[in-house]
């Protein structure tokens, strides 16, 4: 019984800790994942805070250019209107072709021809592809920001400004714009020009970099890495002629810093210069955001994971000792009931409750015990086990040897019973050769375990007379108090019915009986 209240105690408490761990893992996971979602939603929320910021920034920064680019073409506009003013005033006295180097000279950011009218000669150009007629002229308008022919003297005389003159004046004005710009987070506007969308190397040049001042003029390839092996021009460019637009990652140095970090950058194409007006910024300082978060998380997880474990494991030692101290209430009460039954037992040995030849109880004795011991059994629910036991061929012993011999044999078979019991069994002799036994506290594998005994102790012995060794066996019965029990009598009656169930298979031999009445 003590063994079984043990294991109901161990598994008692490992249930409770396995439910104590479960719990901690299932609330801490719990508490990770909502910290987790916290630090992913900030995360993008910065995230999209710098999108939204920079492609303020950008679309801003394209304003500008158009801004600039009107302007600069007004102002040429203008200066073209001045000049083809002159040239349709004519030359005077002066030859035509010497008259349009001199005002190529005085408007050098327009082009000049002079063909003969008649013979279609080209008497003089500005340019190294000069167009060989007027009429190749008038069709040739790709690269031309204003153009026209005018028609003097038997010459003709065409007049252009080139789109490059106005980007180039453009470029001057925003590179001064963009390198004096100071934007959040040391921030920049770069521009890159496409010459080539198909990509490769020289795809591309680089027009204005605050951040690499030294590399502007630089020509670009698509095939170029970053640390991390992307390969941010090509990126940029897909992006650029898909959607005009582009937003993506990459490595790259911090402006007046060696330090190399990852970096969002926003790129749009502005198509009147073939230009791609980028910004960005790093992500250094949202990443060292998020390692923090997460550090607190981790070191947070491990302080509540200690604290659940301390909480824990203080509850079940309080409820082990809760548990020790109601166990050992428990076997004291038991203790003093059986001490009592003992005791009352003791007071009853002084009439006589022993069997004169044996020295065991009688059965009066036994019935007596088991008696208080079944009362106990009903308000305690202690096990008690009953052996019953009888002497195989008795009677051929005492028809071959004589009544002296078969008291003989009673006496030594009652010494190996008593040698074979615990302190708290009692033994008696019920009857001739019978015996009973009580095993108070003890379930039916330990009555079995000492009724096995018993029956090989009395196997091994012999009974000596005049020279002769008699041989000796016993069988045996176990039952044991059941609660469906009126009294103890049920379990004798068991107990004898399994006694004579060993008589049956063969004597010897030890049986249990687990059925009820």
């Amino acid at each position: 019984m003590r063994q079984t209240r043990n294991r109901f105690y161990l598994y008692s408490i490992s249930v409770f800790t396995l439910f104590g761990i479960c719990l901690s893992v299932f609330y801490t996971y719990n508490l990770w994942k909502t910290d987790k979602g916290y630090i992913e939603s900030t995360y993008n929320i910065l995230l999209n805070t710098k999108e939204s910021r920079i492609k303020e920034i950008i679309n801003n920064a394209i304003k500008v250019v158009d801004q600039q680019r009107q302007i600069a073409e007004k102002e040429y506009k203008d200066r073209f209107d001045i000049v083809a003013g002159t040239v349709r005033a004519g030359p005077g006295n002066v030859d035509a072709a010497v008259w349009a180097k001199e005002l190529a000279a005085k408007y050098s950011f327009c082009s000049f021809h002079v063909w003969d009218a008649k013979s279609g000669k080209l008497l003089f150009t500005t340019e190294k592809s000069p167009a060989a007629s007027p009429a190749d002229f008038s069709r040739e308008l790709k690269n031309r920001a204003f153009s026209d022919i005018v028609e003097i003297d038997n010459h003709s005389i065409g007049i252009y400004i080139s789109k490059d003159v106005i980007e180039s004046e453009v470029t001057a004005i925003i590179r001064k714009l963009f390198h004096s710009y100071v934007l959040d987070s040391e921030g920049y506007i770069w521009v890159n020009k496409v010459l080539d969308y198909n990509g490769g190397e020289g795809y591309g040049v680089r027009l204005i970099h605050p951040n690499l001042i030294e590399t502007e003029g630089q020509r670009l390839s698509t095939e170029t890495k970053d640390l991390m092996g992307n390969l941010p021009y090509l990126e940029e460019l897909n992006g650029i002629k898909k959607e005009g637009e582009v937003l993506f990652t990459y490595y790259f140095k911090k402006k007046n810093t060696d330090a190399v970090t990852h970096k969002m950058s926003y790129a749009k194409l502005y198509p009147d210069f073939d230009w791609i007006i980028a910004t960005g910024v790093h992500l250094d300082d949202i990443e060292n955001f998020v390692k923090r978060e997460n550090e607190r998380i981790n070191n947070g997880i491990w302080d509540r994971l200690i604290h659940l474990s301390l909480v824990m494991f203080a509850f079940i030692a309080i409820m082990a000792v809760c548990m020790f101290y109601l166990e050992r209430h428990y076997t004291q009460n038991s203790q003093k009931q059986y001490t009592r039954v003992r005791k009352e037992y003791k007071e009853l040995e002084s009439i006589a409750f022993k069997d004169p030849l044996t020295k065991l109880y009688n059965r009066r004795g036994i019935e007596s015990y088991l008696n208080a011991s079944f009362q106990v059994f009903q308000k305690n629910k202690d096990p008690l086990c009953v052996i019953m036991g009888d002497i195989d061929n008795f009677k051929s012993i005492n028809d071959r040897y004589g009544h002296d011999v078969g008291d003989e044999t009673l006496v030594a078979v009652s010494k190996v019973i008593q040698s074979a019991l615990r302190n708290t069994d009692v033994a008696c002799r019920w009857g001739g050769e019978e015996f009973l036994i009580a095993l108070p506290a003890a379930s039916p594998e330990t009555a079995m375990a000492i009724a096995e005994r018993i029956r090989a102790g009395i196997a091994a012995k012999r009974v000596e007379h005049k020279g002769i060794f008699i041989s000796v066996t016993c069988s045996f019965g176990v039952s044991m108090f059941y609660e469906e029990d009126k009294g103890y009598a049920p379990s004798i009656s068991r107990a004898d019915r399994a006694l004579y169930q060993s008589k049956k298979n063969g004597k010897n031999k030890v049986t249990l009986c687990k059925e009820t009445e």
